[in-house]
């Protein structure tokens, strides 16, 4: 194989492979765009459990 045949063909896997972690990356942008916030879900469970009257207190454990 010539010289420049074989840099093209190199060239070319390389920007296959590129192309797939590209694609890779953005998938993964996707699903973190979704991703709950469960810290600041915590927090708020908590205050609301400082503010809540004794029967309510259960069912917000619950949901923590």
């Amino acid at each position: 194989m010539e010289p420049d045949q074989e840099m093209e063909r190199i060239v070319g896997e390389e920007q296959r492979v590129l192309l797939r972690v590209l694609k890779h990356l953005a998938a993964r942008r996707m699903r973190r765009v979704g991703r709950v916030d469960y810290d600041q879900d915590l927090l708020s469970l908590r205050d609301q459990i400082g503010e809540a009257r004794l029967e309510d207190v259960p069912a917000l454990f619950a949901q923590m």
